[in-house]
């Protein structure tokens, strides 16, 4: 099982972060050029600071990387003040521009204008018209694999949660900890989660649960793209292992313990905070669903199906 279990968790890892390394060929040479406009006179941002923010933001996209000359695309980036106020207006090739305002973070602007800047390049790039210049290969499942691979943006999560369930009329729960990769794009993501919820304990006078692992491929919609405040729902589907121990019969010295590994289906739905912003915060909730019983040895101690609904809190970089 344990075997199992390892070989699970390398091949999802390595089916996954393939979507986050394109080859260098496929790769748009793009060159970058950036204004300041409506500053008052010594109060203009060093254009070749920014310049370098600006070049260094679209090389952390998997499809593009920025070049002098020659180029395929041309990235146009103005940094407009008006009434105190900053914002990044930016087009790809002369297309519809697209316009990102810039917060400070802790009342630091630059940090500010890097995150701005990261929002903006998320959009451009992916509506880059030499990009999308092959339509046959945007179509179906493969052309939204091929474009969440290219365009999507790579998150990693660690999660903090309290897991209950109930079986044979027992409130089992335990504290829980999760880690996630996910590539979205747009509103739209898939990703691979896996978590650990763990109580210790001396030995338990009544049923307890001692621990569930679980493994699991998700997809998921964001209920938009843009928003500082989206909710979030998802779907997954993977493994999962449950541990429960507890006495046999009256004598609580007797223990016996149940393992039991199969299938889970899983529902998630939330609300993820500061989405522009470098780190994000959800708040969430999460059935899972488990296909099989929960069984102890020849029955002893339990034999009942065991569903969980979790919470807690994710933050992700």
């Amino acid at each position: 099982m344990r075997a199992s279990l390892l070989a699970a968790v390398v091949a999802s890892i390595a089916a996954l972060t393939s979507f986050a390394a394109p080859a260098a060929a496929q790769r748009i040479r793009t060159c970058v050029a950036v204004e300041a406009v409506g500053f008052s006179d010594g109060g203009a941002p060093d254009l070749d600071a920014l310049t370098r923010l600006a070049r260094a933001a679209l090389d952390r996209h998997p499809t593009h990387v920025a070049v002098d000359a020659p180029c395929a695309s041309a990235a146009a980036i103005e940094l407009v003040a008006f009434d105190e106020r900053w914002t990044l207006t930016g087009r790809i090739n002369w297309q519809v521009p697209h316009r990102v305002a810039v917060r400070p973070e802790g009342g630091d602007r630059a940090a500010g204008v890097e995150a701005a800047l990261e929002a903006l390049f998320r959009v451009l790039l992916h509506n880059d018209p030499v990009r999308l210049a092959a339509p046959e290969e945007e179509r179906g499942v493969g052309g939204a694999l091929r474009r969440l691979r290219l365009s999507g943006a790579t998150l990693w999560s660690v999660e903090l949660f309290q897991r209950v369930g109930i079986v044979d009329r027992r409130v089992l729960g335990a504290p829980g900890l999760g880690v996630a990769y996910r590539r979205e794009l747009a509103q739209a993501f898939l990703g691979v989660r896996g978590s650990l919820t763990s109580r210790t304990s001396p030995l338990p006078t009544t049923l307890a649960l001692v621990a569930i692992v679980d493994l699991a491929f998700e997809v998921g919609w964001a209920t938009s793209d843009r928003a500082e405040v989206a909710g979030v729902l998802a779907a997954s589907l993977g493994l999962q292992h449950q541990w429960l121990r507890g006495p046999v019969g009256d004598d609580e010295t007797r223990q016996a313990s149940a393992h039991r590994t199969g299938l889970v289906v899983g529902l998630r739905g939330g609300l993820e905070l500061f989405r522009s912003a470098r780190m994000r915060l959800t708040l969430f909730t999460q059935v899972d669903l488990p296909l099989f019983r929960a069984r102890g040895p020849s029955g002893e101690i339990v034999q009942a199906w065991l569903p969980t609904l979790r919470g807690g809190l994710a933050m992700a970089l």
